[in-house]
């Protein structure tokens, strides 16, 4: 019988539905390692109580859902067809009125849900970003980088939020936050040992990556950002290439990130350091 279940914690959910999202960790890697984030710190992403669904068929896992407000949707289908458990997730946002303002999911799990949402709702979806996800098992290091890399310190939280503003800048064309709630949420994350930063020789930082979402046999890789005046260097490339060694050789399996596919530039680093891509997805604002 299919129905859907929402779990009170990260850890039921993962019980139930798990063992099906690892089968395939690089594609779920975005909804493991939030989840995972959420079994040992329940407030990681803020104070609200997230959404954790789960569409079974007499007990086999169909589909996924989560939300961790003020984010947005996450889909993960585990099976070819979800059209119905597409519908039994949106009608059971509906009654718990849970707010999301987009779904992010593959790219065709993405489009049907925005299609059903619009003709349920009246509302009106749009394309946000087109993204491929990336797998890394072996860093390919770019020669002829100068520079260092190393682990950033609070006192570099003012630099990492001032690029956080600008990355949301350069993507979006607006940003969401202060640049102090910017700087605070830099300063959060390198208290829990994120953030990573590439320094020139003049020890003078001109590059900054991030570790996100640690899965049980991998940890992805975000936040990579690199300041107009330093581009075309190799700094991007050099960083993202050194934190992706560093998780390796501390046990993961592999390294995994997402690109915007409408920047060719980023695609093209990632695969000569050794990233391979693995599959295509979209995030669709949801307008009511």
């Amino acid at each position: 019988m299919l129905e859907v279940t929402r779990f009170q914690d990260a850890r039921s959910f993962l019980a139930a539905g798990g063992g099906t999202l690892y089968h395939n960790e690089v594609v779920n890697s975005l909804i493991l390692g939030v989840v995972e984030r959420l079994v040992d710190k329940p407030n990681f992403y803020g104070a609200d109580t997230p959404y954790l669904g789960l569409v079974t068929d007499y007990d086999k896992p169909l589909l996924a859902a989560t939300i961790t407000p003020p984010f947005g949707l996450l889909l993960a289908p585990l099976v070819e067809d979800v059209e119905m458990a597409l519908a039994l997730v949106l009608h059971n946002l509906q009654k718990h009125t849970v707010p999301y303002p987009d779904v992010h999911a593959l790219a065709p799990t993405a489009e049907r849900f925005a299609q059903m949402w619009a003709a349920e709702t009246g509302g009106s979806y749009s394309l946000e970003m087109r993204q491929r996800v990336y797998e890394l098992r072996r860093v390919i290091p770019p020669e002829g980088v100068s520079g260092s890399f190393r682990q950033a310190v609070e006192q570099d939280a003012p630099l990492i939020g001032t690029w956080l503003r600008s990355f949301e800048l350069d993507c979006f064309g607006i940003t969401s936050h202060s640049l102090e709630e910017y700087q605070q949420a830099a300063l959060r994350r390198i208290q829990h040992g994120d953030w990573f930063l590439w320094e020139a020789d003049d020890r003078w930082v001109v590059s900054m990556c991030m570790r996100v979402r640690p899965t049980t046999h991998g940890c992805s890789v975000s936040g990579v950002y690199t300041p107009p005046e330093y581009r075309g260097k190799g700094y991007a490339s050099a960083c993202v290439a050194a934190l992706s060694q560093r998780l390796l050789d501390e046990g993961y399996e592999f390294t995994s990130l997402f690109t915007d596919l409408a920047n060719p530039t980023s695609n093209s680093i990632y695969m000569k350091v050794g990233y391979v891509p693995r599959a295509d997805f979209a995030k669709i604002k949801l307008v009511e």
